[in-house]
């Protein structure tokens, strides 16, 4: 009896972790579209990164990479930011949880580049031509 029951915990982590939609508060669904608007955004601006996510209708597009361009882009990170933080975490399940956080810091760090105007440096040991 005792085995049986052993053997059911994993099925209840599953269940309890289940990251499918119908487990999904209205706090996850609200999550959730912010994701969704927030990766749309991403694909619009950087047709580079959708081509190479299989997203081809801008293949004949480059990002533009103005000053105005990146102030923009920095503008609409800070609205994502602030809709992320009218949703209250506390009501997520625990794996939207750990994608709330993780949004929140790419989010933060991304205003936090554009403060430094890392943008102004195309060329690092991170990032540019020589990575592709």
């Amino acid at each position: 009896m005792r085995s049986s029951r052993i053997a059911l915990i994993p099925l209840f982590m599953l269940i309890a972790c289940d990251p499918s939609p119908s487990s999904r508060t209205d706090k996850g669904e609200q999550l959730h579209a912010l994701f969704e608007d927030a990766w749309a955004f991403e694909l619009r601006e950087n047709p580079l990164r959708a081509t190479s996510v299989g997203h081809h209708e801008n293949n004949h597009l480059l990002p533009s990479v103005s000053t105005e361009d990146e102030t923009q882009r920095a503008e609409a990170r800070g609205r994502f930011l602030e809709r992320l933080r009218t949703i209250d975490r506390s009501q997520l399940a625990p794996a939207d949880r750990i994608s709330y956080d993780m949004f929140e810091r790419e989010l933060a760090d991304a205003l936090s580049e554009f403060v430094f105007q890392s943008f102004q440096i195309p060329v690092n040991a991170d990032s540019g031509f020589h990575i592709a």
